[in-house]
């Protein structure tokens, strides 16, 4: 199994919302530095990263929370409401994307965790109609010990503790065979 690529996630999410949205100007990664963008568009950036349990395969596991916001221009649009028309936008951003499901293969599990609410907090977006769309992909970074060539376990055997260790092979259990 390929192991999980950022730059892979954000083009591959940057290709499907653009083949999906085609009248949408911009759609891309939320940019760093000022710079004047086409609006409606679609900015998307990772919001954090937060640790899942150990999955046992030497994989780090973690919860990813993505961000999409949806920019729509103060201007008066032809026959409508900007802040409708941006969270119609965003309605159909996290529709497209939970139906999507995962993004990409490899250590990326179906998105979940969907969330869609206005958002006021960038003030480089002040001035702008914006809605927040939220959602979660579980994700294992790097390769699994348990995949590809090598020696896979035929025979599992489980010990109790004190009794563990060389010595005490003849105390394990067989629990898969």
């Amino acid at each position: 199994m390929t192991p999980f690529s950022f730059e892979t996630y954000f083009a591959t999410l940057i290709a499907f919302l653009q083949a999906t949205f085609p009248t949408v100007p911009t759609v891309a990664e939320y940019p760093r530095l000022r710079k004047k963008i086409e609006a409606p568009a679609i900015l998307v950036e990772l919001a954090d990263l937060t640790p899942l349990d150990d999955a046992g395969t030497e994989q780090l596991c973690l919860a990813a929370r993505f961000e999409a916001r949806i920019v729509f221009d103060q201007v008066p649009i032809a026959g409508g409401n900007q802040n409708l028309a941006a969270l119609s936008l965003a309605a159909s951003t996290a529709l497209a994307i939970y139906r999507q499901g995962r993004i990409v293969a490899g250590g990326a599990a179906s998105a979940k965790n969907f969330k869609l609410e206005p958002d006021q907090f960038k003030p480089d977006l002040a001035g702008y109609a914006v809605w927040l769309v939220e959602w979660v992909h579980d994700l294992r970074l790097g390769a699994s010990v348990w995949d590809g060539e090598g020696i896979r376990p035929s025979t599992i055997y489980v010990g109790y503790a004190p009794e563990i260790g060389a010595g005490n092979e003849g105390r394990y259990d067989e629990v898969a065979p």
